[in-house]
C-alpha cells in the first residue's frame, strides 16, 4: 500500500524516518492515512505490522492513530441520510419538508420547526425522553447530510445549530427539554461554557510594529495629541499608542477613562476605523461596506419576505428595495433593520424588563440623526465595541454576533451563537 505518515506537525515522513521513530521512547503522535484502494487484508497486514513493531518500544505514551479510509466515513453519512429521509417520509408533513428544501434549497422557519418536531418526535417514541448525546449528534448530522444546505460553514461542524454537544443546546435539545417539562420531567442543564469571543476580548494588534512600549514615550504621545490641532500627527500618535491603549481599556480601573486619556476619538473622525483596523487587518475592516449591498442586503430582504408581514415590516422592505427613498430610513439602514426582525432579542427569563419586540429593539441600534452614509455609521458603530472593549447592547446581540460572524468573520469558533444566528448564517452563506 502506498500508505503515509505524519507527525503531529502534519509533516509527512519517510520509510526510514518512520521505522526510526517507532523504536523511541518518545514517539508521540503519528497519524497513519490509509489510501482509498486499500483492502481489508491490506489494513489488517499494516494493523499486525504495526502491533510487532510497538511491542519494541519501551515506553506507555507511544500513540499511533489510523485514519479511517474516507469509504468508511461516507458509508456513515449515507446511513444518517437514508435514517432522516426515512423518518420524513413515513411522518406526516415531512413530505413538505423535502420538497420545500429541494425546491428553494432552504428550509423556512415553519418547515424548520416540522422538521425538528418530526425528528424530535421519533426519537423520544423509540428512545425515550432522555435520548443520549450521540443519538442526538446522529440526528443534527443526518439533516445537514441530507440538506447539506442548512449547514453552517462557520462553525466546527456545521450542524450546532441542530445539536451541540459541548452545551447540550441547539434546535433538537430545546425541543426534547419542552417535550420533558411538559412530561413535568424536569430538565436536564448541562453547565454553560463562558463566551470568550467578541468585542469584550484582550487580543494583541493584527499587525506588529512599532508601539510606543516606553511609560514615558506614551504620556509624551498622550500630551501631544489633547493639543496639536494637525490631524496626521494624532492619527500617527494613535497609532503609535493602540497597544497602550488596549492595555487601558482591559483594566477595570482604568478603563472607565479612555476618553478622558484618548478625547481625540470624540472630534477627529477615522480614529476608530484606524484602531478597528490596525486590530484585525484592512482586509477584515471592509467587509461590511464591501458586501452589504451587494451580497447581504438581497438575501436579507428575501427572508424579511418569510416573516409575519407587519406594515412596519412592509414599510423597511419597499425602501430597502428602492433606489431612492423619499420618506423614512434609506435602503441600506432598512436593511439593517429588517435584520433586527430576523434576529429579535431573545427572551432574558425572568430578568425584568424580559424579552421585548424587534420595532424597540430598533431604537436601540439607531436614532435618526442624519448622515451622508447610514451603512458606514453602521459600520463604525460595531467597530466601535472592538477599539473600546464593550459589550454589546443585550438587546442587539443577536444582530451584532450575527455581523461579527457572518459579515466580519471575527472570532467565530470562540463566539456562542444563539442557534437563530447560526441558522441565518448558513442560510446566508450558502
Amino acid at each position: 500500500m502506498d500508505v503515509k505518515v505524519f507527525d503531529d506537525t502534519k509533516t509527512e515522513l519517510d520509510e526510514e524516518a518512520f521505522e526510526y521513530l517507532l523504536t523511541r521512547t518518545d514517539i508521540g503522535v503519528l497519524e497513519i492515512s490509509i489510501p482509498d484502494t486499500a483492502s481489508l487484508d491490506d489494513s489488517l497486514s499494516l494493523s499486525s505490522y504495526l502491533g510487532e513493531t510497538e511491542g519494541t518500544s519501551e515506553s506507555d505514551d507511544t500513540a499511533v492513530l489510523i485514519r479511517s479510509p474516507p469509504e468508511k466515513n461516507r458509508s456513515e453519512e449515507r446511513r444518517l441520510d437514508q435514517m432522516i429521509e426515512d423518518i420524513l417520509k413515513s411522518s406526516p408533513g415531512g413530505e413538505k419538508v423535502i420538497k420545500e428544501y429541494t425546491r428553494t434549497k432552504s428550509l423556512s422557519d415553519s418547515r424548520r420547526r416540522d422538521l425538528v418536531k418530526i425528528l424530535v418526535a421519533q426519537m423520544t417514541n423509540e428512545h425515550g425522553t432522555s435520548p443520549s448525546r450521540r443519538l442526538k449528534e446522529e440526528y443534527a448530522k443526518g439533516i445537514i447530510t441530507l440538506f447539506p444546505c442548512l449547514a453552517d460553514p462557520r462553525s466546527k461542524l456545521g450542524y450546532e445549530h441542530f445539536y451541540n454537544a459541548e452545551d447540550g443546546s441547539g434546535y433538537l435539545a430545546w425541543r426534547i427539554k419542552t417535550l420533558q417539562k411538559e412530561a413535568s420531567e424536569g430538565r436536564m442543564k448541562r453547565p454553560r461554557q463562558p463566551q470568550t469571543g467578541g468585542p469584550t476580548t484582550d487580543r494583541d494588534p493584527f499587525k506588529e510594529d512599532t508601539w510606543l512600549n516606553d511609560e514615558r514615550q506614551c504620556q509624551e504621545a498622550i500630551a501631544l495629541m489633547k493639543h496639536t490641532a494637525d490631524e496626521a500627527v494624532v492619527k500617527e500618535k494613535m497609532r503609535l499608542t493602540l497597544a497602550y491603549c488596549q492595555k487601558m481599556l482591559h483594566d477595570p480601573k482604568e478603563s472607565s477613562d479612555i476618553l478622558s486619556i484618548f478625547p481625540r476619538f470624540i472630534d477627529i473622525p477615522g480614529l476608530i476605523d484606524q484602531d478597528f483596523g490596525l486590530l484585525f487587518g484592512d482586509a477584515t475592516s471592509a467587509k461590511l461596506l464591501e458586501k452589504w449591498s451587494t451580497n447581504i442586503k438581497p438575501k436579507v430582504i428575501a427572508q424579511s419576505r418569510g416573516l409575519t408581514q407587519t406594515s412596519e415590516l412592509q414599510d423597511l422592505i419597499q425602501n430597502a428595495e428602492a433606489s431612492e427613498v423619499e420618506e423614512g430610513w434609506d435602503s441600506d439602514m432598512s436593511s439593517i433593520l429588517m435584520l433586527v426582525h430576523l434576529l429579535p432579542p431573545s427572551s432574558q427569563g425572568r430578568k425584568r424588563p424580559g424579552k421585548i419586540s424587534a420595532r424597540k429593539a430598533c431604537d436601540c441600534l439607531v436614532k435618526f440623526i442624519k448622515a451622508s452614509n447610514s451603512l458606514a455609521c453602521v459600520d463604525e458603530l460595531f467597530k466601535a465595541h472592538f477599539v473600546f472593549g464593550t459589550s454589546y447592547c443585550q438587546e442587539l446581540t443577536n444582530v451584532y454576533n450575527f455581523l461579527q460572524t457572518t459579515v466580519y468573520d471575527i472570532d467565530v469558533e470562540t463566539t456562542k451563537v444563539n442557534p437563530r444566528v447560526a441558522e441565518l448564517r448558513a442560510r446566508m452563506l450558502q
